[in-house]
């Protein structure tokens, strides 16, 4: 979904900002780690191309100084009990400090990251977002927050 609206799947939902493109995909593909395949999303203030990794690869590398762009991957139900997922609920903001090139699953000049990983309903997630440069720091940032400001995890029905 390109622009403003809210695009919802896989108990997910969320307001795709102004000038941003987001897409969910999955759970057919593995993820990087080679865990489970479970859905996930990636928005950008930027054309997303079809063929993209979990984390990225395929989308940052491409980025220029003012993009940016958002990962949010899911993990089995499992993990959401692990120290490692034990923050609870979405974040809703983060500054720029919480940025950094080493955070960065590829490194690209200019460009850093911030990684959060949280529960919510039993849910477990990663939430990895690159920021291309300076111009992105500012206003890219701040659609980043609204973002995921509007993020609402639902719990999802288990069949008996």
């Amino acid at each position: 979904m390109t622009g403003i609206g809210r695009l919802e799947s896989h108990g997910i939902s969320l307001l795709v900002p102004r000038g941003w493109e987001a897409r969910f995909t999955g759970p057919a593909t593995r993820h990087d780690d080679g865990g489970d395949a479970h859905p996930y999303l990636h928005a950008a203030n930027f054309s997303l191309p079809a063929r993209r990794a979990p984390f990225g690869a395929g989308v940052v590398g491409e980025m220029g100084p003012a993009g940016a762009f958002v990962a949010l991957l899911e993990y089995a139900p499992e993990g959401a009990t692990t120290p490692l997922f034990g923050s609870r609920g979405v974040p809703v903001r983060l500054q720029g400090g919480d940025f950094s090139a080493s955070t960065l699953q590829r490194s690209v000049r200019g460009q850093s990251g911030c990684q959060r990983f949280f529960h919510v309903h039993g849910r477990a997630f990663c939430l990895y977002v690159v920021l291309g440069g300076r111009a992105a720091h500012q206003r890219g940032l701040e659609d980043v927050n609204a973002l995921l400001w509007s993020l609402r995890v639902h719990a999802l029905s288990v069949a008996p």
